[in-house]
């Protein structure tokens, strides 16, 4: 069975939901932001760059809050996305190619696409 391709931090990128899925309290048409913190493996490398093995984000939402027509932000809505199956890497498996995580309320998320070998030093 071959491995798909390990990810690095540049291999992993947030989808954000749409606008018109407003966090509960909003109206439709705001949007959907968010941060990106990715934590890599130090001796474990694709190319030059350390490989993934845990990707977190933290989504908010601005728009217009239903309730008193102004504008706001929401509670933040955390997604995280960790290694798939993988008896390589060690105590953490790494993130590879295809892998993703969301958030089932809004759909949020965090997604891999990765193209590069796996190495170790």
């Amino acid at each position: 069975m071959a491995l798909e391709p390990a990810a690095v931090s540049a291999d992993i990128a947030l989808e954000p939901a749409s606008g018109e899925s407003p966090f509960t309290g909003f109206d439709p048409g705001g949007e959907w932001s968010g941060e990106l913190v990715v934590t890599t493996y130090t001796h474990i490398k694709s190319g030059d760059a350390e490989v993934a093995w845990k990707a977190n984000a933290t989504f908010v939402y601005a728009g217009t809050v239903t309730a008193t027509a102004s504008a706001g932000t929401s509670t933040p809505v955390s997604v995280e996305l960790t290694g798939s199956s993988d008896p390589l890497a060690g105590p953490q498996p790494v993130i590879r190619n295809g892998d993703e995580a969301s958030d089932p309320l809004y759909g949020n998320a965090i997604v891999a696409s990765a193209a590069g070998p796996l190495s170790s030093e």
